[in-house]
């Protein structure tokens, strides 16, 4: 994971907020680039970061006992 050039907001979420929310939001928070099969929070771990993507999805993967994980979810802009 490498800090990204500053993007415009285009996380529907984010901007959906009103905007001087949304500015005191962003002052939290720094652009990001990830890459395939990054991990961004792992088991049994309380997460440390909230991720707001902006382009591409982030699965949600959960890991079974004598299984290969299992993707349950996905996170895109929206």
């Amino acid at each position: 994971m490498t800090a990204a050039a500053p993007v415009q907001v285009v996380n529907r979420l984010l901007g959906g907020l009103p905007r001087m929310t949304r500015n005191r939001l962003l002052e939290y928070c720094e652009p990001l680039d990830l890459d395939f099969g990054d991990i961004l929070c792992e088991r049994n771990q309380r997460f440390q970061h909230v991720y707001f993507p902006v382009t591409g999805i982030i699965s949600l993967v959960a890991m079974v006992k004598s299984h290969p994980p299992i993707e349950m979810g996905l996170i895109g802009n929206e």
